[in-house]
């Protein structure tokens, strides 16, 4: 018998004044940097939170950083994330549904933010 991999779904809603929240959230849970919580890596979904319809589902390396690019919390291009589209969110809707699908930290990944660390301590 192959052995499974389990994972933790965790859902909340945000408004846009909240978006800062839950960016800290995800680091404290999901950070790249350490050793305990969760990986950074993970499935990621957005969903409408009146009938939890799926209006995004994606794939992040560092569950954080997506976040923030498509919150606009850290600028990229606009067509290389979702920020458009949740600023149009928010124009019209007081919430948004994020839920995450997470993973042992044991399935860590290197990430920009955790080789950076890595080079600086052993650099």
């Amino acid at each position: 018998m192959e052995p499974a991999m389990l994972g933790t779904i965790i859902r909340d809603l945000y408004g846009k004044q909240e978006t800062h929240e839950i960016k800290y959230a995800l680091d404290d849970i999901a950070s790249p940097n350490d050793t305990y919580g969760f990986s950074s890596v993970g499935v990621y979904c957005y969903f409408n939170p009146e009938d939890s319809t799926v209006l995004y589902v994606g794939l992040a390396r560092d569950l954080t950083q997506r976040f923030c690019h498509h919150n606009g919390v850290i600028k990229v291009k606009p067509e290389s994330c979702k920020v458009r589209e949740i600023t149009a969110w928010f124009t019209e809707h007081e919430k948004l549904g994020l839920a995450i699908f997470v993973q042992s930290p044991l399935e860590q990944v290197s990430t920009s933010r955790n080789a950076k660390k890595a080079w600086q301590e052993h650099g």
